[in-house]
């Protein structure tokens, strides 16, 4: 029995796993993998005062910790975002604002 594998190559028309190799075969895979895990994310961002952030930056779920980035204003201010579970987007809102965070988006993640 032979078996037939297709891919998607980049100009969007079919061909089969010799045509590109394993590899790029393995790369849709890992793709189509993230896409799927990407549909219960929420991205949440939010503004913090210099004297907040810590504890904001605590509060906050992430992989390797939130993206943290200098906002030009005065008082000295921060964005911090980061991807969590959409299950969670609320309660991670609530704990943010009660800590000091302002100026809180949440939207879903597009895979």
């Amino acid at each position: 029995m032979t078996k037939l594998v297709m891919s998607i190559s980049n100009k969007g028309r079919l061909s089969s796993i010799e045509d590109h190799g394993k590899s790029k075969f393995m790369d849709f895979g890992k793709i189509l993998e993230s896409t799927t895990a990407a549909r219960n994310k929420r991205l949440v961002m939010m503004n913090v005062t210099d004297e907040r952030l810590k504890e904001v930056v605590k509060l906050i779920p992430a992989m390797g910790g939130p993206k943290i980035a200098r906002v030009d204003s005065t008082p000295p201010m921060w964005d911090a975002y980061s991807v969590v579970e959409g299950r969670s987007i609320f309660e991670v809102i609530k704990a943010a604002k009660l800590a000091g965070a302002r100026d809180i988006v949440g939207m879903k993640v597009i895979p």
